[in-house]
């Protein structure tokens, strides 16, 4: 015999939401996201590493990125996809490189961007990624290096953002 359990939400016992069932029946699960923003210029130190500040959040949804820090330190252990867009869009640069930091060591190499005799000029660098995460103590920030002419990392209007997003993917 079939049973029906008819409910709206379903909460944890501390009286947290986990899920909102919708009125066509969608299971819509509360998954940590967010997407800061840079909307100023940053110089950075010619060939280089420097740490990318963002300062506008366009969402957090649980509130785990710092953004006084400029850092993601969600506290839900698990694997999360981040994103990362640079727009260098001043100076006169040869080459372009972002990585992705964890507890200040480099993790991955989000994008490269070289060319040894052109100097490039606004150009934008992308990479994704996932990340595993314990949920207390590790962090995840943004590095840029640049070569050339006054290397400048942007961020405001569209098609010229800097951008970082992540959400949770799995739950370790």
């Amino acid at each position: 015999m079939a049973s029906i359990l008819k409910v709206n939400e379903i909460q944890h016992t501390g009286g947290t939401s986990a899920a909102t069932i919708n009125s066509s029946g969608l299971v819509l699960p509360n998954i940590p996201c967010f997407e800061v923003i840079k909307n100023s210029s940053q110089a950075i130190t010619d060939q280089t590493w420097s740490k990318i500040t963002f300062n506008a959040e366009s969402y957090d949804t649980a509130g785990h990125f710092d953004l006084a820090n400029s850092k993601f330190q969600p506290n839900i252990a698990g694997v999360y996809q981040i994103n990362l867009c640079l727009y260098f869009g001043s100076g006169t640069n040869q080459a372009t490189i972002s990585v992705l930091r964890k507890n200040n060591v480099a993790i991955r190499l989000m994008a490269k961007l070289y060319h040894s005799q052109v100097e490039l000029d606004d150009t934008g660098i992308s990479g994704s990624t996932m990340v595993q995460m314990n949920g207390s103590s590790d962090y995840i920030e943004a590095w840029a290096w640049g070569r050339g002419g006054s290397p400048t990392v942007n961020g405001g209007s569209l098609g010229e953002e800097t951008i970082i997003s992540g959400h949770l993917v799995s739950v370790l």
